[in-house]
């Protein structure tokens, strides 16, 4: 397993020690693809947020429809 946060620091240092194990990689698209990871990440965060916002006001709606 490659450490992302040594990669992002130290990319020199893991690429020695990949060629070292004979593993043939590309460390700047692995870098691109968390990226992309990190941000869908935040996407998903924010419509998770989203949906609870818009349950909790269901929730109310439906509670003070049920009242009248």
């Amino acid at each position: 397993m490659i450490d992302l946060d040594l990669l992002r620091t130290d990319m020199e240092r893991v690429k020695w020690s990949m060629d070292a194990r004979g593993v043939d990689i590309d460390l700047d698209r692995l870098l691109e693809l968390d990226d992309l990871r990190k941000r869908y990440v935040g996407v998903l965060s924010d419509l998770r947020y989203r949906h609870r916002l818009v349950t909790k006001k269901m929730g109310e709606a439906f509670r003070a429809s049920r009242h009248q």
